[in-house]
């Protein structure tokens, strides 16, 4: 049943329709017309209005970082696949991508925006789906695969323009920085196309993305003085809402810039580790959500010798040249020797970019050695192992140990590295 074929199903309409314009300004109201309207329709078996009132329930309640607001976004989802709703199937997609996204939930969010792309374009919803293009794009930035977000992006901004912001403000920011970690000219031109595009805004979720952009720019091309001035509008205006997730991403990098900041209420794990000292658990809860690049930048700021060598080692994996350069420089101030100025050759040796480490690693994991007994063998602890085998497995682009023997025997990984330490399957 549609929107108000249900008799009585225009109050929960009503209420849903203040939960939507409420949403952003008063969370805490907005839901309780959001759970009114849910109420409501159930009662009422209004179907229409009940995939509207729990999509808006569960964007407040996934903001809060509340799994429960998931399941409400999956079950509007549901619903309007079942009564053939195909915008509110759409925007269920979107609301949920988007909402994994603010929660660095970059592998979740590409398990959403693939099948959404595919129902959005079999039905013909256009702006579905290059909204839901613009959230792959920075899934697969955040994911570490920047040749498919930057595919990805240019697509965006080479097709007409339209009056839909989001998608080409992504691709814009997307774009930039893949080229600017990469150390690669013409990304201060999308930059500030970027900002123009939200210039007198007072969208938060916006204004955000341009100034964290901007921000680690800033950051890598070696003038972090500027970042304070870069996110003061976002920063003050998330303070002003009480968005804990933006303002604590926007004081990472404030401090990056020099500023002392408290932790801000609701701020998310890894932000309330790093602002708190925690360099090492921050990295390791980004790299459980795939942001290698983010963890390594975690790591950077730690300052300490074997955290900063472990971030060289990622982002000469990632090809982030930019921050390779900072952490390098880092390290050689410190005094330590030996630095590499390029890959390490046996890095370059291999296609799927595996770190010396790694390699060693490999042949262990191919011969079914349970994380525990390679940590043994290799003399390293295992929550390394565990590191070791994450990297591995989403560089080779796999799910299973077993499938990344396979990959790695395809490949040519296995047999000369495993030579080189005496391993033998077992």
């Amino acid at each position: 049943m549609r929107w108000c074929a249900v008799p009585g199903s225009f109050h929960a309409s009503a209420y849903s329709g203040l939960a939507f314009t409420t949403r952003d300004k008063d969370p805490d109201r907005a839901l309780v017309y959001a759970e009114r309207a849910i109420d409501l329709a159930e009662r009422l078996g209004a179907t229409g209005p009940l995939v509207h009132a729990l999509n808006n329930a569960g964007i407040i309640r996934m903001g809060r970082g509340e799994d429960a607001g998931r399941d409400l976004l999956v079950r509007s989802i549901a619903l309007a696949l079942q009564e053939g709703l195909g915008t509110d199937v759409g925007r269920g997609f979107i609301n949920l991508a988007s909402c994994l996204g603010q929660l660095h939930r970059w592998t979740d969010v590409m398990d959403v925006v693939v099948p959404g792309i595919e129902y959005c374009r079999e039905h013909g919803l256009e702006a579905w789906t290059k909204s839901l293009l613009g959230i792959r794009g920075e899934a697969e930035l955040a994911l570490g695969r920047w040749d498919a977000a930057a595919e990805t992006a240019a697509g965006i901004l080479a097709a007409p323009r339209d009056q839909i912001l989001a998608p080409r403000l992504a691709a814009l920011i997307v774009l930039a920085l893949v080229r600017a970690r990469r150390g690669d000219p013409e990304h201060r031109p999308l930059l500030d196309e970027a900002r123009q595009l939200v210039q007198g805004s007072d969208e938060l979720d916006t204004l955000f993305m341009v100034a964290a952009a901007r921000a680690e720019v800033a950051w890598l091309e070696g003038r972090p003085e500027l970042i304070a001035e870069e996110t003061d509008e976002a920063f003050t205006l998330a303070d002003r809402v009480g968005d804990g997730g933006v303002a604590g991403e926007l004081s990472i990098w404030r401090r990056r810039g020099g500023l002392s900041l408290k932790v801000p209420s609701g701020a998310l794990e890894h932000h309330r580790r790093l602002l708190t000292g925690d360099w090492a658990g921050a990295a390791g809860c980004l790299r459980d959500r795939g942001s290698t690049y983010d963890a390594a930048l975690a790591l950077t700021d730690s300052g300490e010798p074997e955290a900063l060598r472990e971030a060289l080692d990622e982002f000469r994996n990632l090809g982030a040249r930019a921050a390779e350069a900072i952490v390098a420089r880092r390290l050689r101030e410190l005094g330590e020797r030996g630095i590499p100025r390029g890959p390490r050759a046996r890095t370059r040796a291999n296609a799927a970019g595996l770190t010396s480490r790694e390699l060693e690693v490999l042949p262990l994991l191919a011969a079914g050695l349970r994380n525990a007994e390679i940590a043994d063998r290799l003399i390293v602890s295992p929550k390394t192992v565990d590191h070791h085998v994450s990297s591995i497995l989403r560089k080779l682009d796999v799910r299973t140990r077993g499938q990344a023997g396979a990959a790695a025997a395809r490949l040519g990984l296995t047999q000369t590295d495993s030579a080189d330490k005496g391993v033998t399957a077992q």
